[in-house]
């Protein structure tokens, strides 16, 4: 199967693009939540604003993805990636730890200037540092161009999309129950789609590679991947009507039982699609073995040939003479 080229680029455009985007919504929620507060909260569904902390992460975040595929390299490139997610990674756990020790940090209230009557709505939610963090985590395993860490960090980019699009899901039906699911603290619009335009750069970061290179082939690419996407993209939906319509969806053993339902199907799709990429390289190298055999047995019969002292003459079908050895032309004298 040879790989689609020109879906290949626009997909890496994409990406590229999404990260770009990323930046500028980003960017736009500090500006905002700086110089006129009232103007987010009027314009942000539900009036439940974006952390600018969550806000800055970001903005680092996608210029390590931009610098990560940037073809100007600089002395300290690699130095900068490194400290800029680093510091995202520990900003994440440090709000996590909060939450899950109920020892509050507080490094996420800075830049909130503006008092609030709920100061958990100006707060980062667990699930915005959850998805902060994963990303951080995807575009680290980005900058080297390795097959093992690209496939692990498109893995984690599906785990950020399941969820950034079931919580899009409250806000497109106005379902302020989803907003809070599990949750003290609700995840803001501007950062769920902060989480799924960056989980889309970091899918397509390497179109030709793992899980998305078996979607950019010129014929049917991986019977397993195109079996089980239809049922990744609608497991966000059905989970969604799951817990508007069950009231036991909300319970912790709910969430336990989702994240490993949604873990154990993706490692079954990732176990599947990667025995099928396997069986194509090894039935690849098996082929490119066959060829160089081959090719060295017919180098050895023509260097026999010309060697030979007798008349070898080689001719087609239809005796129309194509070639000869140097034993028939010291014969013949042609």
């Amino acid at each position: 199967m040879t790989p689609n080229i020109k879906l290949r680029r626009h997909l890496i455009s994409l990406s590229r693009i999404m990260a770009i985007l990323v930046i500028a919504l980003a960017t736009f929620v500090v500006a905002v939540t700086i110089y006129n507060f009232q103007l987010l909260q009027i314009i942000t569904p539900f009036g439940i604003t974006m952390n600018p902390m969550a806000a800055i992460e970001y903005i680092l975040l996608s210029t390590c993805f931009i610098l990560i595929f940037s073809k100007r390299p600089f002395p300290i490139k690699a130095l900068i990636i490194n400290i800029l997610l680093i510091f995202n990674i520990l900003i994440c756990f440090s709000v996590l730890f909060s939450y899950i020790t109920g020892i509050d940090i507080g490094i996420d209230k800075i830049l909130c200037k503006v008092e609030i009557r709920d100061m958990k709505l100006s707060r980062m939610s667990q699930f915005t540092a959850f998805c902060l963090l994963l990303n951080s985590v995807g575009v680290l395993l980005l900058k080297k161009d390795n097959k093992t860490k690209i496939l692990l960090a498109q893995y984690i980019a599906l785990i950020v999309g399941f969820m950034g699009t079931f919580l899009l899901l409250g806000f497109l039906f106005h379902s302020i129950s989803v907003i809070y699911v599990y949750t003290t603290a609700p995840t803001a619009f501007f950062a769920v789609v902060c989480h799924l335009f960056m989980a889309f750069a970091i899918f397509f970061a390497y179109p030709d590679k793992g899980l998305v290179a078996e979607f950019t082939k010129t014929k049917i690419g991986s019977r397993t991947v195109l079996i089980f996407f239809p049922i990744i993209s609608f497991l966000p939906i059905i989970f969604f009507w799951i817990h508007l319509n069950l009231p036991i969806a909300g319970t912790v053993e709910a969430v336990v039982v989702s994240v490993l339902f949604f873990s154990t199907l993706s490692f079954i799709i990732l176990y599947i699609d990667l025995i099928n990429i396997n069986k194509e390289i090894a039935e690849r190298m098996k082929l490119e073995t066959i060829l160089e055999t081959n090719l060295k047995q017919l180098q050895h019969l023509s260097g026999l040939v010309n060697m030979s002292t007798d008349a070898i003459i080689t001719c087609d079908t239809e005796m129309v003479i194509n070639g000869w050895n140097k034993g028939a032309e010291k014969i013949y004298g042609y």
